[in-house]
């Protein structure tokens, strides 16, 4: 990976944490911190099959890192165990994997506000207007990779000579767009056994005897 991809990466990451962010409200004071969350979902068909919420999820992940340390923190299941109904993550557990991240982080980061070092290959002081070096963010192409289908693009054009004329091509490409819509349901997750097994104070605990 080049140096300037790796560094606007971190820049757009760090947003993570940032208000309408994925795991905003999990960053740490005086650490510049950037993370990717996921999260995996099992087929439509075993939700119908075990009744699960339409938010369960069959597992959730964060992969964090600050410009000293590096963290990846998972939860969940690999398939669904007899019976069905407790093998998923419930909405309120899905952000444990957020709150060890920036627990652990919180007490062997330095909080002393040191940034990921922009390389000299990189323009821009914010991560809205970071370019590379060489190559303006105005300098893009209407190209597609092979098989991304057709693109839409118009273009005018006045000749050197005394007359003008004006031209607009436009090729429309049929693109498919799928959302998925999720209702809250009336659902409780005091029922699910990962809340009665899976204790967050206590794998905190056990994190910090670990630690010292």
């Amino acid at each position: 990976m080049k140096d300037y991809t790796a560094y606007m990466l971190a820049e757009v990451l760090k947003g993570t944490f940032e208000a309408y962010g994925s795991a905003y409200g999990h960053g740490v004071s005086g650490v510049n911190l950037a993370a990717k969350t996921g999260t995996g979902t099992y087929g439509e068909q075993t939700y119908q099959q075990y009744g699960l919420p339409d938010d369960a999820a069959k597992d959730v992940w964060i992969n964090g890192f600050t410009p000293k340390y590096s963290m990846s923190v998972w939860m969940g299941f690999k398939s669904v165990k007899q019976g069905g109904v407790n093998s998923f993550v419930g909405h309120d557990e899905q952000e444990y994997p957020q709150y060890l991240l920036e627990d652990v982080m919180s007490d062997i980061s330095p909080k002393d506000g040191k940034d990921f070092t922009k390389p000299d290959s990189v323009n821009g002081s914010d991560k809205d207007d970071l370019s590379v070096a060489g190559h303006p963010d105005d300098n893009t192409t209407s190209q597609k990779p092979n098989g991304q289908g057709s693109s839409s693009s118009s273009s005018s054009s006045s000749s050197e000579s005394s007359s003008s004329s004006d031209s607009s091509t436009s090729n429309s490409g049929s693109t498919s767009s799928s959302q998925s819509s999720q209702s809250s349901g009336s659902n409780s997750s005091s029922g699910n056994a990962l809340t009665k097994l899976f204790n967050l104070n206590a794998i905190f605990d056990i994190r910090k005897i670990i630690i010292r």
